[in-house]
Parts: structure tokens; sequence; C-alpha cells
């Protein structure tokens, strides 16, 4: 049983990805708040069609556990339901709060759970609730699977390390896949162009707003082509922005892998997002098809980036992208018109090895074989 807030997240993504690796899709329960069409292939989804917009209320519910527990209500009524129809030997959460619930029937009937953990638990949650958690958690939870070194630092404030993976990520094997990119430009008829393409929420949190401000500036050059694809606070200003101007497009909400392949295959630049310990999934897609990217260095989390935080300089390597000043627009417009000119080395091998890289850990081995076990147990 994998029980989750939504299905269109990134944090979904790597929750279900090992289950599909592990073979196990077709004997998976899905329990959610709000289902999304073309993610049900091979699962058993229960949810509802339409809920609460999670990005609506997502700042609100962060400062305040009362709303959160309210948002989540239906999801722990769900999975009782589910549980005792189905009788799941695994159950993984993706989140603490979204498995409660699941943790304590996991808990009675002596069911393996699986914590799936992406966010910062020592922004939301006072020391002394940490420490409680962490009596109660310590012994209950079998093992966590964090996306990075630093969530596996700050989940271990409840969970000792020893029962922490830490599975950056994941990318699906068809971004891999080398694609005729020239072929592609021609097709888009963008064989004379410099193409940047934003992938994700399009919203403030994730930085998108800045590159939605340097388009006007950058108006006048034809060359230079701005593409949006996603969901988000933004997709109104886009869409306005794609009507008056020639050199923006806008996608929407991408659902098929090999169509965003394409996108980020044919594009000359990807802008994406960081967070201090790692890169967010698109911007490891876009590497994995061998498109350099540009990172800003705020981080792509709003408390952290309230706080003042920044990327690590050496986050990334020369060869693969940049980190930059995105509050410094006139800088980002003059790499922005150098890149164009034709000063960007495309090292599409280079890009692919650090995808590959980072999709490769021993623990993701380790997460899988473990499901298989379980299940099979």
């Amino acid at each position: 049983m994998l029980i989750t807030p939504d299905m269109s997240g990134g944090s979904y993504l790597s929750s279900v990805y090992p289950i599909q690796l592990a073979g196990l899709s077709a004997s998976t329960v899905v329990v959610t708040l709000s289902k999304v069409a073309g993610r049900t292939s091979n699962l058993k989804v229960f949810g509802f069609s339409k809920y609460l917009d999670y990005r609506k209320i997502g700042q609100l519910m962060a400062k305040n556990p009362i709303v959160s527990l309210m948002y989540h209500s239906p999801l722990y009524l769900m999975t009782l339901v589910l549980f005792l129809r189905f009788k799941p030997s695994v159950i993984i959460s993706n989140g603490l709060l979204s498995g409660l619930f699941g943790l304590f029937l996991a808990s009675i009937f002596r069911r393996e759970f699986v914590l799936s953990h992406n966010g910062q638990l020592e922004f939301y949650v006072p020391a002394e609730l940490l420490r409680t958690a962490e009596r109660i958690l310590a012994p209950t939870i079998g093992y966590a699977v964090a996306n990075s070194t630093g969530s596996k630092e700050d989940l271990s404030k409840v969970i000792p390390k020893e029962k922490i993976l830490v599975v950056e990520p994941p990318v699906e094997k068809s971004f891999f896949e080398v694609r005729d990119r020239q072929h592609l430009r021609n097709e888009m008829g963008i064989e004379k162009k410099f193409v940047i393409l934003y992938a994700g929420w399009l919203n403030r949190e994730k930085r998108c707003d800045k590159l939605l401000g340097l388009v006007p500036l950058l108006r006048g050059h034809e060359k230079i082509i701005f593409w949006f694809a996603g969901d988000g606070e933004l997709r109104k200003e886009i869409l306005v922005l794609s009507k008056e101007m020639d050199n923006v497009k806008f996608f929407g909400y991408v659902q098929k892998v090999d169509a965003l392949a394409d996108l980020f295959t044919a594009a000359d630049m990807v802008w994406g997002i960081a967070d201090t310990t790692y890169l967010a999934r698109t911007a490891v897609e876009a590497l994995a098809c061998g498109t350099p990217i540009i990172i800003p260095n705020v981080p792509g989390v709003a408390e952290k980036a309230e706080r003042g935080m920044k990327i690590p300089p050496d986050m990334i390597p020369p060869e693969i992208g940049f980190i930059i000043d995105d509050t410094d627009i006139d800088a980002e417009k003059e790499l922005i018109l150098h890149l164009a000119s034709g000063a960007l080395a495309r090292n599409s091998q280079a890009c692919r090895e650090y995808a590959i890289a980072h999709n490769s850990s021993d623990d993701y081995v380790k997460l899988i074989q473990r499901l298989i076990k379980a299940v099979v147990k």
C-alpha cells in the first residue's frame, strides 16, 4: 500500500518508481487525496478526482499542524478501510503526516512500514515534539528513504541513521534514451533558435518567476525562445505572455514521459532548481537527456530561501551547467545573451554521466530488494 497526498509531485514519483522497478505495480494499492489521470496505469488507485489544491494552502499547512491534520483526515479514513480490505504486507508513506494512521496499523498488525521523506522536519516541528516523535517512531518504522544526505540528517533526529537509505530523486529510463536532437529541433522549427526550458511547478517557490522576469528584457532578441511546461500559480501569467510574445511557448502539464524527454532534448538549456544537498528531479531529467542546466543559487524551498540559505557553488560541475544569482537580473540577461551567441559548449556525455551517477546508488538497489523480500515473505 502506498499512501500519498497526491499523484502529481516529484515526491510521489520518488515513492512509486521503486515499486514499479520491483515489478510490484499490479499488486500495489495507492491511497490518495487527489488522483491524476495518466498515472494510474497498473495501480489500484483509490481517492478523489478533485480535492483541495495543496499548492494554495501548502504554506498555511506548514505553519499550522491542525490545518494539516484536517487536510489529511480523509486519507486516514481511506487508509483504514483499504487496509482492512486488502491486508497489505508493506505500507509506504509519502511523507510522515500522510502515513500517521498507516504507521499505527503497521504497528498493530506487524506490517513493514517504509517512510519516504522529502521534507525538512526541523523547519516545521518544534524540538520537543521531535523528541517525542523519536520515542514513538524509532522502534516502529522498519526503515526510511530520504531523497538526499541533507534529508537523512534531518530525519535522523527521530529515526536512527542506520535505518535511513538515501535515494536521490530517480529518473525514468526513457530520459536516458539517446534521441535525434537535430531531427526534433527541425520538427519543432527551432533549428536556429536558442531555447531555454522551464519544466515543473510554475510558482514563486520554485523560482519560476525569476525566469519570467527575464522574458520582457529579451523581447527584441528573436533568436532566444522561452518554453514553459507544467502547472501552478503562474500559469495565467505565462499564458498571457505566450499570446503577447512570439518567443514564449506554453506546453501546459506534460503527462507523457517521452514527450517531456523530447522537450528536454530539444532545448539548449533547462532552468531547474536545487535544494542545498541535491538537484531537483527535472534538473536531473534534463541532464539525462544530455542538456545542460541553469540553477538559481537560492533553494527551491520557501523556508530555506527565507532563511537566506544558498546552493553550494560546487554542486554543479562547469561542464554540465551554471549556478546563478537569480536576483541579479542584469547578470542573468548577459549570461543568456552570451550563451545564445554560440558560447555554450554542449557536453551531452558529461550531462548524462552526472545523471547516471546520481541514479545508481547501492541504497536504491537495497530498497528494491527489501520491497520484494517483504512482499514475498
